[in-house]
């Protein structure tokens, strides 16, 4: 029966792709480009970036009004002073300070504080107590550190990508909680739940997500201080620059909605709707860096059996984050949510991550679930953590003011994930092996991990030498030849 259903999905997802393929309005303008770049988040943009400057052509199509993805940056409407609270925090690698370089935004070194002298406070949200903060000592952490760092460096094909053995490691699949218990991890609990938001119950995950998104370069950079953002707090910036560079109906498209995408032996044809009228691109080749969820690609992608059958396999967590305003919080304070009661003191989702601060007053908030919200139960509850900590430390809203939210993002589907079952039967082997068919590519957060640095260093190894005529470089050659040696239940095709 399973079978016969996913047949029949198939049949229909096809017939709708081929009826949106014969309905192409043939009035519509041509374009002409190399490259069509589907998503102007974090990954898409990046590639169009790379590609432009390596003297192809591209077209970059978002629906947004703006590139720039999980990006979200606050700017006071007086003073213009901004703060990031979506995305800021990246590794400083050769390819994060080339790509700022090219596009002339600065970096500076992130210490660790949003703000200068920043303190944190801990709060039992859901109980509206404080909590006396009980991180373990550097010489522990340390230690812990050096651990897991042993533990990540037996599995080094997980450093780009998910080239996973033919017998996937068992301790690949147990719960990341158990994983951390059996090798005396637990003083890092808190700092992978917290540099992670939005992955859902990351104790129940199994062990490979979790060291994908603590990955080696997250560690490193950790352990090194080398951590860099945007130098003003501004990581739209980045996103500013990138559209200026390509141009806004140039070479990037915004506000831009796909009608149809059809591959052919004679290329690609991708017909849209824009602000200024209907625009086709045929290409030569395809990018796709949008979550590969069907509900987002049925609507317009001439999907074939294998991308479907790859695809529905996926679950996601669901993700938001806001300005908040009027919470009476001191303005130098980020304030986390705890447990103590819970296993390593990580609260049980749903549940709010912590409180930043901004500036003026205002603080940055993220809020997680593994299952299904709508936005106004996230906002709802985003308000609601407000006044359970302010009840915590006897915080108080200016008179006449209630904790009010200025800016609210979904971020969601969050944290693409498949079942212990699939990654055991080779899915990342078979999800491997679309890259490159019918001249498409992928990626993205779901083929490495929630990580704009990784994504980047992904997008370099392993897409970026199929699109361009360009010579390998050490590591981009380790890993295509990992790739092709016993790596993964299907090799990939090139």
């Amino acid at each position: 029966m399973p079978y016969l259903w996913c047949f029949f999905l198939s049949s229909l997802i096809n017939l709708t792709a081929a009826l949106n393929c014969e309905a192409i309005d043939h009035h519509a303008q041509v374009i002409q480009r190399d490259v069509a770049v589907v998503g102007g988040g974090s990954a898409g943009t990046h590639t169009a970036i790379r590609l432009h400057q390596l003297g192809k052509t591209v077209a970059l199509i978002e629906q947004q009004d703006r590139l720039g993805g999980h990006t979200n940056t606050y700017v006071d409407p007086a003073t213009k002073q901004t703060f990031d609270y979506g995305t800021f925090i990246l590794g400083n690698t050769t390819d994060v300070r080339n790509y700022f370089d090219y596009l002339d935004v600065p970096l500076k070194n992130y210490t660790g504080e949003s703000v200068p002298d920043e303190k944190t406070l801990y709060a039992d949200f859901a109980r509206r107590t404080a909590v006396r903060n009980d991180s373990a000592d550097p010489e522990t952490l340390k230690g812990a550190l050096a651990r897991y760092v042993a533990q990540l460096e037996k599995y080094p094909y997980l450093a780009s990508g998910f080239h996973l053995p033919d017998r996937v490691p068992e301790e690949l699949l147990i719960p990341s909680g158990d994983f951390l218990a059996k090798y005396d991890l637990g003083a890092l609990a808190a700092q992978i739940y917290y540099v992670n938001f939005g992955v859902g119950n990351i104790l129940a995950q199994p062990t490979l997500y979790m060291l994908k998104y603590f990955n080696l370069m997250q560690v490193t950079a950790d352990i090194t201080q080398m951590l860099v953002t945007e130098a003003d707090r501004n990581l739209q910036a980045l996103y500013d620059a990138a559209l200026h560079r390509l141009g806004d109906g140039g070479q990037a498209f915004l506000s831009s909605r796909i009608t149809s995408i059809c591959r052919n032996p004679t290329g690609i044809l991708l017909t849209m709707q824009t602000p200024t009228g209907p625009k086709t691109i045929k290409a030569s080749k395809l990018v796709m860096a949008i979550p590969p969820k069907l509900e987002n690609l049925q609507p317009f992608f001439d999907l074939r059996t294998d991308e479907i059958q790859a695809f529905r396999q996926f679950n996601n967590t669901y993700m938001w984050n806001a300005v908040i305003a009027n919470t009476g919080f001191p303005a130098d304070t980020a304030i986390r949510n705890t447990d103590p009661r819970a296993t390593y003191d990580i609260p049980a989702m749903p549940a709010m991550y912590s409180f930043a601060p901004g500036f003026s007053g205002l603080h940055a908030v993220w809020y997680g679930s593994a299952d299904y919200m709508s936005n106004e139960e996230a906002a709802e509850q985003m308000l609601l953590s407000a006044r359970q900590v302010q009840t915590a430390f006897g915080y108080q809203s200016p008179e006449g003011t209630e904790p009010t939210l200025l800016k609210f993002h979904d971020h969601s589907p969050y944290g693409l994930s498949v079942c212990v079952e699939a990654i055991r039967d080779g899915f990342y082997g078979r999800l491997n092996r679309l890259q490159g068919m019918r001249d498409t590519w992928w990626t993205g957060a779901a083929w490495e991990t929630h990580s704009a640095s990784a994504i980047w260093q992904f997008t370099e190894r392993e897409i970026l030498p199929h699109l361009v005529e360009m010579p390998l470089n050490r590591d981009q050659a380790n890993v295509l030849r990992h790739s092709h040696h016993g790596h993964s239940r299907s090799e990939p095709v090139e």
